[in-house]
């Protein structure tokens, strides 16, 4: 069974993917391109996305919080 520290990274993980995307695409569409050419520059922000820069991230925000 999975603990809930791996859980909450998991779902911080979903959260950076889902905003990547969406940001991507509407970053997209507001310069102009078509949803195909969004959908395309919203797929490589996605591919753009390190996890291991996520995760130092992160441990720097648990130990030095906002």
């Amino acid at each position: 069974m999975m603990q809930d520290s791996e859980i909450h990274l998991l779902k911080r993980m979903q959260k950076a993917c889902e905003e990547a995307v969406l940001e991507g695409y509407e970053d997209a569409k507001l310069s102009g391109l078509c949803h195909e050419g969004a959908w395309e520059c919203a797929v490589e922000r996605l591919r753009g996305l390190k996890p291991a820069e996520l995760l130092k991230e992160w441990q720097a925000d648990e130990v030095h919080p906002s």
